[in-house]
């Protein structure tokens, strides 16, 4: 179990490092919050973007996001953005 567990460990840290990379790298304006654990990564949108835009467009390319908006409970300001989950996908994608 213990192998096992650092090996996964290993392997979701590259897929997120990979995330990121590739945001970094082709959409700048954007960013990876939180921690560098789990499953999924909160992505923040520039202010000219929504979050039903991107979700929206992201669909269409058979892309599964989801809006930080389902999340959100409060009064306070909310960052626009999206829940990114990089766990299910094959290692190539």
């Amino acid at each position: 179990l213990d192998r096992h567990v650092r090996k996964m460990r290993r392997r979701y840290r590259n897929r997120r490092d990979a995330l990121v990379e590739t945001l970094d790298r082709c959409a700048p304006a954007v960013s990876a919050q939180g921690i560098s654990a789990g499953l999924h990564a909160v992505v923040s949108l520039p202010e000219d973007r929504t979050e039903s835009h991107v979700v929206h467009l992201a669909r269409k390319r058979n892309i599964a996001l989801t809006g930080l908006a389902p999340f959100w409970h409060g009064t306070g300001d909310r960052t626009a953005g999206i829940v990114v989950g990089y766990g299910s996908p094959a290692e190539h994608e």
